[in-house]
């Protein structure tokens, strides 16, 4: 479960399925918005992100 802590931490990060971008810079658009979404479902139900 992310915390608002981890949550922070997370969406500052590179990351490795994003290209090593934060996810925060990956929304800036509607299709990048959805693969970010996509990694934090993914985390949501145990799937290695």
């Amino acid at each position: 479960v992310l915390t608002a802590k981890g949550a922070r931490q997370w969406i500052n990060t590179p990351n490795p399925y994003l290209n090593d971008v934060p996810p925060i810079l990956c929304l800036r658009s509607d299709k990048e918005l959805e693969k970010v979404l996509s990694l934090l479902a993914s985390i949501r139900y145990g799937f290695p992100a």
